[in-house]
């Protein structure tokens, strides 16, 4: 089970860059957007990081 909530961490990546570069555009729809992606990328961090264990 771990494997999977580890696993959520490449996708919550992935969003967050596409996030960045959403929010970073001049169009008013693609900044929008990239709010939107950027509260899922969140979503996924938290359900990745919530069953790992810290590091030493």
């Amino acid at each position: 089970m771990s494997d999977i909530i580890e696993l959520l961490q490449w996708p919550a990546m992935a969003a967050s860059l596409l996030a960045a570069w959403l929010v970073g555009s001049r169009m008013a729809a693609r900044r929008l957007a990239g709010f939107w992606v950027f509260l899922f990328s969140n979503v996924l961090w938290c359900a990745g990081a919530g069953k790992t264990k810290p590091g030493p």
